[in-house]
């Protein structure tokens, strides 16, 4: 969802942290806004986790890419209609997206507090609270597949343009991840601990340029921006 005027002043709060003392701070200090307990409105307080979620591993992303000198852009609420079907009142929003000229990565954004399992394909659970991200993932992924397709470069002998989806988990609980190999591989479970060491393996393995991201980035980020596609979610899913 579009950020509201609050939503916007935490970030750009968050970030100057991040700008003027650095990562590790940066991170410290989300850590405690974390911690923070509001038993008065905990609506209020799952918006305000979500939304430090998602900052954390957009600006985590920025330092990677900063730090390794590697070419990307990322993009925070993503909505993408369905392309195969222009006519649809499809739309679905992404929490994060990664591209570089190598492989694109997605995720969605998590920031259960408590004792927390997963099952099933990635079936989050904490008490009776539950989030099925492997659904939503398998939704996201086929809304994106056919933009990535659309910005792939030609002759590149990649059948397949590299797209990982992934859960980003920002937690102060414990984690038990009860799915087999297959699963934990199809949909990762990332944290701040985990997340470089992810992206290194990415950067290892893909190293074909496939991706046109000078022109998919100049559209992706006018998804982003677009108000009139943020509503037009809002109203798909009933906000």
């Amino acid at each position: 969802m579009a950020k509201n005027s609050k939503e916007r002043k935490l970030d750009a709060k968050l970030i100057q942290v991040y700008e003027k003392h650095g990562l590790d701070m940066f991170v410290d200090v989300c850590a405690e806004m974390l911690n923070i307990r509001d038993p008065h409105d905990w609506e209020k307080k799952k918006k305000v986790n979500g939304e430090v979620c998602e900052c954390v591993i957009r600006v985590m992303t920025e330092d990677y890419l900063r730090r390794r000198g590697i070419k990307g852009s990322v993009f925070h609420s993503l909505v993408l209609k369905n392309l195969s079907n222009p006519k649809s009142d499809f739309r679905t929003e992404l929490d994060f997206t990664l591209l570089t000229p190598y492989f694109c990565v997605t995720a969605e954004c998590k920031s259960f507090v408590g004792q927390i399992t997963v099952t099933g394909d990635c079936v989050l659970q904490r008490d009776n609270l539950t989030a099925d991200v492997g659904r939503q993932t398998k939704v996201h992924v086929n809304a994106l597949r056919p933009y990535l397709e659309k910005y792939a470069l030609p002759n590149k002998g990649v059948v397949t343009p590299p797209l990982f989806p992934v859960c980003f988990l920002y937690s102060n609980g414990t984690l038990q991840d009860k799915r087999g190999g297959q699963q934990r591989s199809a949909i990762p479970i990332l944290t701040i601990g985990n997340l470089f060491r992810y992206y290194d393996v990415l950067t290892g393995k893909c190293s074909r340029e496939v991706y046109d991201v000078k022109a998919a980035s100049k559209a992706f980020q006018a998804m982003a921006d677009s108000r009139v596609l943020h509503i037009q979610h809002a109203n798909y899913v009933g906000y």
